[in-house]
């Protein structure tokens, strides 16, 4: 019996090929090669060197230094580093700024000599916008987030020094998170690249913030630039002193008045150039499943760790095992994949494939390993018959080198296993009384996360019916995302929908959600979804302050080519925090759709109740191509908004083609907030106020406005 525990999930290991677009002659290195250290110093400003910006800054690039202003260019000749620094394996000489609280590096023999896109300017690390040439997406964040300057700000950098101990110095002073959301605060830091040693700092000086939390990028990150997948970051929700390494380039360092780094913090990131040594070796178990005719379905991973840069080690064989599998008639064929990540891709295999395997499957290739992190995955070919909740799974016994050296992994045998599932179709219970048994062939999912991992998964090759007693609650905390709960591109139809529904007698069961600082944290969020059902299923928010509101109820959306199709979401009810102005409680925005028929169409809103938010229902569509056919029927939207000065609407709607709008307001306070409102919005002329209260309001509030309206 398995007792060691040591998992991937299956969400770190979606195929992703990743293609090196480099410039000549660099070959790059992985960042979980460098070493980090935490220490504590004396925060030193520089005062010369050159002044960008102004106390107005928001979001520049400074790319040029003809333009110390920056702008919204993001490419260009970028600032003299003022000697070569190698970073990644690759070497650079130049430099530009965002903002944002993050550099990226360039070269000067290329034009131009930076690029500093990126997916979010505020999100610098997780970056997936293609980069050409590929590895000046190398970049270095300090407090990645959306900054602003304010009165006494100032950017400024400098190199410092002489040779062979230049340091080129980027530093942010008194600058503070974006808005009224940021009063109070001044960050002072610096970004310094030291030419002895090709050595990474930062360094924070006083960083004081007000009581409003946020959470930062802090670290590295190099090519691939479409793949996040090389990356050096920090994480902590607890102390900035004893941060951990980030699992994803999207790992965030949590920054507020009572979690900070004191002034004189300097982080430091440097490659090792000694011989390479392993300094350790472990089995991971994959989480999930597998399914029949599935293939390069990986199972467990070997990871192999190493320090030092000269002399790299090569591995010549590995020994897995077919030992937990049920029945090895299931498996058709056996591969080993190489990745320097913890996200499998079936790119580079190891040795040859063994067909049929079972028991020992002795494994021989030649890989040199990388500095830092060597995943090597066992992954099987599932034969078409195989059985149904049968389990698939392996270990390690050991690996060798070319030193030669024999290694015996600290974990062999990982706690878990891979049951074997098929798409979902039928009936099941959401039951929090009952544990989650469908691996084993049962119909209960004891949570919404069980029960949406395996639709998202698995799909349906039939009409699939979430049964949720009535009376149950289940809470949950957003956290590394900005949705509690998701479904992803389901593609289903009028024969074959995916309903969530209520049953029994009693009270709705509730979905009750705690927020986060961040003001786009989402309840459902429903991305690309067709033929989707929530009947009866309420949303709470469960936060008590700016800290922690959940800001969207439902939240319809989609890529381009497929926004959300019938949609439906009825008699529920959705109880936000009207003290929170992005609170809406189902909120549909249409992705800039490519058709007509790829909008957010069809949708019905019926015979829901919508409470203490800012806005009840709000339905935006694109201009190109508006929304076609939704309904929005027989709600009650009650006490919404409380200040005037930040827009409440009851039902907002616009792009729509003809939605119908028939509404049943049950309190004085909404028709009055909205009317106010409406009148604001005349005022700013925003709209053609007659037309704008029956499109937005139905026709309740358009009789009783009509004659205010004209006035």
């Amino acid at each position: 019996m398995k007792k060691q525990t040591h998992t991937l999930s299956r969400w770190k290991i979606l195929l992703l090929l990743a293609f090196l677009g480099i410039l000549p002659s660099i070959s790059f290195a992985q960042l979980s090669g460098y070493n980090f250290s935490v220490s504590s110093g004396t925060y030193t400003p520089i005062t010369g060197g050159t002044l960008l910006g102004n106390t107005s800054t928001d979001d520049q690039h400074f790319v040029d230094p003809a333009i110390p202003a920056g702008g919204a260019a993001t490419t260009g000749p970028g600032f003299p580093i003022g000697f070569d620094f190698v970073f990644d394996g690759v070497t650079y000489d130049r430099l530009a700024i965002n903002a944002n609280g993050w550099i990226s590096l360039g070269h000067s023999s290329q034009t131009p000599s930076v690029n500093n896109s990126s997916t979010s300017a505020y999100e610098p690390l997780s970056s997936t916008t293609s980069i050409s040439p590929d590895a000046f997406v190398a970049r270095i964040a300090a407090v990645g987030r959306d900054l602003q300057a304010q009165t006494g700000a100032e950017l400024r950098i400098e190199t410092i020094g002489t040779a062979p101990n230049r340091i080129c110095v980027v530093q942010w002073t008194n600058y503070k998170k974006y808005g009224s959301n940021g009063t109070g605060d001044s960050y002072n830091f610096q970004i310094r690249l030291l030419e002895n040693g090709n050595k990474v700092e930062i360094v924070y000086g006083t960083m004081t913030n007000n009581t409003n939390s946020t959470t930062v990028h802090v670290g590295l990150r190099g090519a691939p630039s479409a793949t996040a997948s090389n990356f050096n970051n920090l994480t902590s929700t607890t102390s900035w002193s004893t941060p951990t390494s980030g699992t994803s380039a999207s790992a965030t360092m949590t920054l507020s008045n009572t979690v900070y780094p004191a002034s004189g913090t300097t982080y430091t990131w440097w490659l090792n150039t000694s011989n390479m040594s392993i300094t350790s070796s472990t089995t991971y178990q994959v989480s999930g499943y597998v399914m029949p005719a599935e293939t390069n379905a990986p199972v467990i991973a070997l990871g192999i760790f190493t320090d030092g840069n000269n002399n790299p080690l090569v591995v010549n064989s590995i020994t897995f095992t077919t030992t937990g599998t049920t029945n090895t008639a299931d498996l058709t064929n056996a591969k080993v994949f190489y990745t320097t990540t913890p996200i499998f891709s079936n790119a580079n295999q190891f040795g040859s494939t063994i067909s049929n395997p079972s028991g020992t499957l002795n494994f021989t290739g030649s890989q040199t390993l990388a500095v830092g992190n060597n995943y090597f995955w066992l992954a099987y070919d599932i034969s078409p018959s195989a059985t149904l909740y049968n389990v698939v799974d392996g270990t390690c016994t050991g690996f060798s080198t070319t030193e030669p050296n024999t290694y015996t992994p600290t974990i062999t045998d990982p706690a878990g296993n891979l049951p074997i599932r098929a798409p979902l179709s039928g009936t099941y219970t959401i039951n929090s009384a009952n544990p989650t048994n469908v691996n084993s062939g049962g119909t209960n999912f004891n949570n919404f996360d069980d029960a949406l991992f395996d639709l998202n998964e698995l799909g349906h090759s039939g009409p699939v019916t979430f049964d949720v007693p009535a009376g149950q609650t289940f809470n949950k905390t957003i956290s590394g995302s900005n949705y509690a709960y998701y479904i992803m591109n389901y593609i289903g139809s009028a024969a074959n929908p995916v309903i969530f529904q209520k049953t029994g007698a009693g009270a709705n069961p509730v979905l009750s959600i705690t927020g986060t600082s961040a003001s786009n944290d989402i309840g459902m969020f429903l991305y690309g979804c067709d033929y989707v059902t929530f009947n009866g299923i309420d949303i709470l928010d469960a936060g008590s302050s700016s800290s922690d509101y959940l800001d969207y109820g439902y939240y319809l959306q989609g890529p381009s080519d497929n926004n959300c199709d019938h949609v439906t979401i009825q008699n529920c009810t959705i109880d936000l925090n009207k003290n929170n102005t992005s609170a809406r409680g189902i909120y549909a925005f249409s992705h800039g759709p490519t058709s007509i028929s790829n909008g957010n169409n069809n949708n019905t809103i019926q015979n829901n109740t919508i409470t203490d938010a800012y806005a009840g229902i709000y339905f935006v569509g694109y201009s190109t191509y508006p929304d076609q056919g939704n309904s929005i029927t027989g709600n009650q939207i009650t006490n919404i908004g409380n200040n005037l000065s930040s827009a409440i609407y009851g039902i907002h709607s616009i792009y729509q083609n003809i939605p119908h709008h028939r509404e049943h307001h049950s309190d004085a306070e909404c028709c009055f907030l909205s009317l106010r409102n409406l009148l604001q919005f005349q005022l700013r002329k925003r709209y053609c106020c007659p037309e704008y209260c029956k499109r937005s309001y139905g026709k309740q509030f358009f009789k009783c406005l009509w004659n205010l309206c004209l006035s």
